[in-house]
């Protein structure tokens, strides 16, 4: 009898820390993946002077896209901090002569999310750095019915990899 309980004292304290370090493994590689997703997006900014990032909550991938011309969109899927796959996908959509005059919270406001996850746009409208961070929940933003012609037609982009990448909604 004492064996046995010694045994289930062991069992216990083993899976205590077995899932004690799953976890830690877990966050470390959804914060790897935002911390490496981030440093990607400003090495993209940097080249086409452009990017969107689309971040899920607690997950360890990422989806970073960018105008590189004005013809063809650039699709990075990022996993645990790596970048997994990159697509290049034509436009119907000139982003550099379509840009906002204003983006509001408005226009995100049916799909506003408080789990981490996030749409990132960083662009240059008019020679002024747009910047903006918007806590949304991606499936939602594709899905809903945007006021502004700026973000229609980056949806449509997005349903256009969506075809190529079906892993973009989860």
């Amino acid at each position: 009898m004492m064996c046995l309980r010694k045994l289930v004292v062991k069992t216990s304290v083993f899976l205590l820390f077995f899932n004690l370090f799953n976890c830690s493994t877990a966050n470390y590689k959804v914060n790897k993946n935002e911390k490496r997703t981030t440093k990607i997006s400003n090495e993209i900014f940097k080249k086409n002077k452009n990017v969107f990032v689309i971040s899920y909550s607690f997950a360890n991938f990422s989806y970073i896209f960018s105008y590189r011309d004005t013809i063809t969109v650039e699709w990075y899927k990022i996993v645990n901090g790596k970048i997994n796959n990159v697509k290049q996908i034509k436009t119907d959509y000139n982003f550099f002569l379509n840009k906002p005059d204003s983006l509001s919270l408005s226009d995100f406001f049916e799909c506003e999310a408080y789990d981490h996850s996030y749409l990132n746009l960083k662009f240059y409208s008019n020679e002024e750095l747009i910047d903006h961070t918007f806590s949304i929940d991606p499936n939602c933003f594709v899905k809903s019915e945007s006021r502004n012609d700026f973000l229609k037609n980056i949806k449509v982009d997005i349903e256009n990899y969506k075809k190529i990448d079906n892993s973009l909604y989860h």
